[in-house]
């Protein structure tokens, strides 16, 4: 596998796996590997996986091994304090275009009613993990959802 593809598996699976919500403990656990081994391979710092390794960590993230290899898009990992801002203002389009109330939105979002709250009155952020969340509810691309693109 040239240079090229295995910088593609090593964006895929960490953008998998941290939208999955899996941690890398588990991942080398899966592998039989320690969870700062995953960390390297993600870094950089270990190269190339073997092909036995790649087919566990597709079969763990639930993914097939082509969407690891694939060539890897600019995932959202982060998001800045002005991108958070946008995103707030559009799901509160969204939740008035759809008619819905602040309850009903919730529900649809599948987060909890405490934090949602806390999230739009500002006492909170939501997570990185919990944008992904949010936009897979509304079949939305994130970037969009957060005014990226």
């Amino acid at each position: 596998m040239d240079a090229e593809m295995m910088e593609n598996v090593r964006q895929n699976e960490k953008y998998y796996r941290i939208k999955a919500g899996v941690s890398a403990k588990h991942i080398g656990e899966i592998t039989g590997h320690c969870d700062s081994w995953i960390i390297m391979f993600e870094s950089s710092v270990i190269k190339n996986l073997r092909d036995q390794d790649m087919q566990k960590i597709a079969e763990a993230l639930g993914v097939k091994l082509k969407d690891l290899v694939k060539p890897a898009r600019e995932p959202v990992l982060s998001i800045t304090k002005e991108e958070h801002e946008r995103g707030l203002k559009n799901l509160e389009k969204i939740r008035i275009h759809r008619k819905l109330t602040r309850q009903q939105f919730n529900a649809i979002l599948g987060l909890s009613k405490a934090y949602f709250r806390k999230v739009m009155v500002g006492y909170s952020h939501f997570g990185i993990k919990s944008w992904w969340r949010i936009a897979d509810a509304l079949h939305m691309d994130l970037k969009v959802l957060i005014g990226r693109e």
